[in-house]
Protein backbone atom coordinates (compact mmCIF):
# COMPACT_ATOMS: atom_id res chain seq x y z
CA UNK A 1 0.00 0.00 0.00
CA UNK A 2 3.15 2.33 0.67
CA UNK A 3 4.57 2.13 -2.74
CA UNK A 4 1.34 3.03 -4.95
CA UNK A 5 0.72 6.18 -2.42
CA UNK A 6 4.55 7.26 -3.13
CA UNK A 7 3.95 7.08 -7.05
CA UNK A 8 0.41 9.44 -6.75
CA UNK A 9 1.67 12.63 -8.43
CA UNK A 10 -0.35 14.31 -6.19
CA UNK A 11 1.93 12.81 -3.08
CA UNK A 12 3.80 15.03 -0.76
CA UNK A 13 6.54 13.69 1.51
CA UNK A 14 6.23 14.79 5.49
CA UNK A 15 9.36 16.57 5.87
CA UNK A 16 9.32 16.00 9.63
CA UNK A 17 8.95 12.32 9.12
CA UNK A 18 11.89 12.73 6.64
CA UNK A 19 14.14 13.64 9.69
CA UNK A 20 13.59 10.19 11.63
CA UNK A 21 15.39 8.64 8.75
CA UNK A 22 17.96 11.06 6.52
CA UNK A 23 20.51 12.41 9.33
CA UNK A 24 21.14 15.74 6.76
CA UNK A 25 19.11 19.23 6.58
CA UNK A 26 19.88 19.24 2.61
CA UNK A 27 20.90 22.66 3.75
CA UNK A 28 24.26 24.49 3.41
CA UNK A 29 25.46 27.38 4.61
CA UNK A 30 27.22 30.42 3.04
CA UNK A 31 29.03 33.21 5.21
CA UNK A 32 29.89 36.30 3.31
CA UNK A 33 31.10 39.48 4.18
CA UNK A 34 28.57 41.43 1.56
CA UNK A 35 26.86 41.39 -1.38
CA UNK A 36 28.35 44.53 -3.02
CA UNK A 37 29.99 44.29 -6.60
CA UNK A 38 29.78 41.48 -9.15
CA UNK A 39 32.30 38.74 -7.19
CA UNK A 40 29.72 37.67 -3.91
CA UNK A 41 27.02 38.56 -5.94
CA UNK A 42 27.72 35.78 -8.57
CA UNK A 43 29.42 33.55 -5.73
CA UNK A 44 26.00 33.69 -4.11
CA UNK A 45 24.04 33.03 -7.21
CA UNK A 46 26.50 29.99 -8.29
CA UNK A 47 25.92 28.27 -5.00
CA UNK A 48 22.40 28.70 -4.75
CA UNK A 49 21.95 27.50 -8.39
CA UNK A 50 24.01 24.58 -7.28
CA UNK A 51 22.12 23.76 -4.75
CA UNK A 52 18.81 24.36 -5.71
CA UNK A 53 19.40 21.25 -8.95
CA UNK A 54 20.75 18.83 -6.06
CA UNK A 55 16.88 19.68 -4.19
CA UNK A 56 18.84 21.28 -1.75
CA UNK A 57 18.72 25.34 0.10
CA UNK A 58 21.00 27.90 1.12
CA UNK A 59 20.93 29.93 4.63
CA UNK A 60 23.02 32.76 4.03
CA UNK A 61 24.78 35.00 6.44
CA UNK A 62 25.89 38.10 5.67
CA UNK A 63 28.23 39.82 7.83
CA UNK A 64 28.15 43.46 8.31
CA UNK A 65 29.63 45.96 11.31
CA UNK A 66 25.79 46.02 12.65
CA UNK A 67 25.58 42.18 13.23
CA UNK A 68 28.12 39.67 15.32
CA UNK A 69 29.04 37.67 12.94
CA UNK A 70 29.84 35.00 15.32
CA UNK A 71 26.80 35.02 16.89
CA UNK A 72 24.88 34.88 13.78
CA UNK A 73 27.14 32.04 12.31
CA UNK A 74 26.23 29.60 15.54
CA UNK A 75 22.71 30.29 14.84
CA UNK A 76 22.38 28.12 11.61
CA UNK A 77 25.08 25.60 12.51
CA UNK A 78 22.32 23.22 13.67
CA UNK A 79 20.41 23.96 10.51
CA UNK A 80 23.41 22.82 8.01
CA UNK A 81 25.28 20.28 6.86
CA UNK A 82 28.10 21.94 5.63
CA UNK A 83 29.10 25.51 5.80
CA UNK A 84 31.28 27.76 3.36
CA UNK A 85 32.81 30.88 4.88
CA UNK A 86 34.35 33.87 2.61
CA UNK A 87 37.00 36.07 3.77
CA UNK A 88 37.61 36.98 7.28
CA UNK A 89 33.69 36.86 8.53
CA UNK A 90 34.53 34.86 11.32
CA UNK A 91 37.70 34.56 13.56
CA UNK A 92 40.09 31.36 12.87
CA UNK A 93 39.61 30.17 16.38
CA UNK A 94 35.86 29.75 15.76
CA UNK A 95 36.78 28.29 12.02
CA UNK A 96 38.77 25.28 14.10
CA UNK A 97 35.42 24.66 16.23
CA UNK A 98 32.78 24.54 13.75
CA UNK A 99 35.11 22.37 11.93
CA UNK A 100 35.09 19.64 14.06
CA UNK A 101 31.26 19.26 14.17
CA UNK A 102 30.52 20.66 10.50
CA UNK A 103 32.33 19.95 6.78
CA UNK A 104 33.45 23.88 6.41
CA UNK A 105 35.06 24.69 3.14
CA UNK A 106 37.23 28.19 3.25
CA UNK A 107 37.22 31.16 0.42
CA UNK A 108 39.72 33.80 0.11
CA UNK A 109 41.31 33.69 3.35
CA UNK A 110 44.44 31.79 4.84
CA UNK A 111 43.87 27.65 5.05
CA UNK A 112 43.37 26.07 8.10
CA UNK A 113 44.01 22.89 8.51
CA UNK A 114 41.25 20.67 8.56
CA UNK A 115 39.17 22.87 5.97
CA UNK A 116 38.99 22.57 2.55
CA UNK A 117 40.08 26.15 0.98
CA UNK A 118 39.39 27.67 -2.26
CA UNK A 119 41.86 30.16 -2.86
CA UNK A 120 42.90 32.56 -6.43
CA UNK A 121 46.61 33.31 -7.13
CA UNK A 122 47.27 36.49 -6.43
CA UNK A 123 50.48 37.15 -5.12
CA UNK A 124 52.70 36.33 -8.74
CA UNK A 125 49.21 37.67 -11.08
CA UNK A 126 50.07 40.97 -9.22
CA UNK A 127 53.63 40.94 -9.70
CA UNK A 128 53.42 39.95 -12.99
CA UNK A 129 50.98 43.11 -13.44
CA UNK A 130 53.26 45.59 -11.73
CA UNK A 131 56.74 44.26 -13.64
CA UNK A 132 54.69 45.12 -16.67
CA UNK A 133 53.56 48.48 -15.66
CA UNK A 134 57.28 49.09 -14.38
CA UNK A 135 58.87 47.20 -18.35
CA UNK A 136 56.69 49.66 -19.73
CA UNK A 137 58.33 52.66 -17.79
CA UNK A 138 56.20 53.68 -15.85
CA UNK A 139 58.12 54.87 -12.53
CA UNK A 140 55.49 55.73 -10.07
CA UNK A 141 53.09 53.02 -9.35
CA UNK A 142 49.90 53.24 -6.11
CA UNK A 143 48.69 50.14 -5.37
CA UNK A 144 44.41 51.14 -4.60
CA UNK A 145 43.12 48.86 -1.12
CA UNK A 146 43.82 48.09 2.32
CA UNK A 147 45.84 45.38 2.52
CA UNK A 148 44.33 44.90 6.16
CA UNK A 149 40.80 44.09 4.68
CA UNK A 150 41.45 40.55 3.39
CA UNK A 151 43.48 37.39 2.38
CA UNK A 152 43.03 38.24 -1.22
CA UNK A 153 43.98 42.44 -1.21
CA UNK A 154 46.94 41.17 1.40
CA UNK A 155 48.43 38.57 -1.63
CA UNK A 156 47.78 41.18 -4.12
CA UNK A 157 49.84 43.79 -2.36
CA UNK A 158 52.64 41.67 -1.72
CA UNK A 159 52.73 40.33 -5.33
CA UNK A 160 53.14 44.57 -5.72
CA UNK A 161 55.85 45.29 -3.60
CA UNK A 162 57.74 42.13 -4.66
CA UNK A 163 57.72 43.58 -8.05
CA UNK A 164 59.78 46.53 -7.76
CA UNK A 165 62.73 43.91 -5.99
CA UNK A 166 66.32 45.29 -7.43
CA UNK A 167 64.44 48.11 -9.51
CA UNK A 168 66.07 51.05 -9.84
CA UNK A 169 64.68 54.17 -9.92
CA UNK A 170 61.24 53.51 -9.43
CA UNK A 171 58.96 54.64 -6.43
CA UNK A 172 56.21 52.08 -4.76
CA UNK A 173 54.18 55.03 -2.85
CA UNK A 174 52.22 53.50 0.00
CA UNK A 175 48.96 52.21 -0.49
CA UNK A 176 45.48 54.39 -0.44
CA UNK A 177 43.63 52.17 1.75
CA UNK A 178 39.68 52.27 0.76
CA UNK A 179 37.16 49.52 1.04
CA UNK A 180 37.28 47.14 -1.82
CA UNK A 181 33.82 48.56 -3.74
CA UNK A 182 33.38 50.45 -6.67
CA UNK A 183 32.40 53.68 -5.59
CA UNK A 184 35.98 54.02 -3.57
CA UNK A 185 37.63 53.76 -7.23
CA UNK A 186 35.98 56.75 -8.17
CA UNK A 187 36.51 58.33 -5.61
CA UNK A 188 40.56 57.79 -5.55
CA UNK A 189 40.37 58.15 -9.32
CA UNK A 190 39.46 61.52 -9.04
CA UNK A 191 41.89 62.16 -6.18
CA UNK A 192 44.55 61.12 -8.44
Amino acid sequence: RVLPAVEDPEYVPLRAGRAVDVPSHETHGLVLPGLRGPYYSELLSGFESTAAREGQSVVVVVCDASKDAEASVRKILGRVDGIVIANDTVSDAMVRQIVKTTPTVLVARDAIEGCDSVQVENFIRSAELTRHLLDHGRTRLVFVGDPDDSHDISERYRGFQHAFTGKRGVEAVAPIRVKYEETSGKSVAAQL
